[in-house]
């Protein structure tokens, strides 16, 4: 009995590990929408505010594995004392597995911000790195959820740094 039974658990296994795990196909472009909560902070001064953003990119599955890139543009529109956050740009690599069709990723990348300062708006580049999670809904539609950082050292020779931290609902047509 205890020989059938490990030969049992055996075959099982082997027949999970051969079974196809990769439900979906990530290789493609792809183009959405986001809705945002962002956390700012500058210089002492902090501000959450709900705002929205667009996203555009292109991955490819290795199998399991999957690689791409992604463009992004945020509108805080956080109001930090005096200083008004209006956009972010990101250009983001993604790298993350598909584990049975659920895509787990992380992302690192460069960032511009502008912010508006007594009517004078003004530019600087920093990070942005975070993770997230994406899952296909119905036909070219998937739905996800990602969670970023960026960093912003110096903002615009002022001195002090910007932290942008923000958590998306994101939703893509995958063409």
């Amino acid at each position: 009995m205890k020989k059938a039974t490990t030969m049992t658990a055996a075959a099982v296994a082997a027949s999970l590990l051969a079974a196809p795990a990769f439900a979906h196909d990530w290789t493609g472009f792809y183009a959405g929408g986001q809705l945002n909560y962002s956390d700012d902070s500058i210089a002492g001064s902090s501000a959450t505010s709900w705002n929205g953003g667009v996203q555009a990119g292109y991955n490819h599955d290795f199998g399991g594995w999957v690689v791409g890139g992604e463009a992004e543009m945020k509108f805080p529109g956080s109001d930090l004392g005096g200083a008004k956050f209006n956009d972010s740009i990101a250009l983001k690599a993604r790298v993350g597995y598909d584990l049975n069709g659920t895509l787990v990723y992380g992302t690192i990348g460069g960032v511009r911000g502008n912010m508006g300062l007594g009517g004078v708006d003004v530019s600087s580049n920093g990070l942005v790195y975070g993770i997230g999670v994406e899952r296909p809904l119905s036909g070219n539609w998937t739905v996800g959820a990602e969670v970023l950082q960026s960093e912003y050292s110096n903002f615009a020779s002022s001195g002090s740094s910007f932290y942008d931290t923000s958590a998306s609902v994101r939703v893509n047509y995958r063409f």
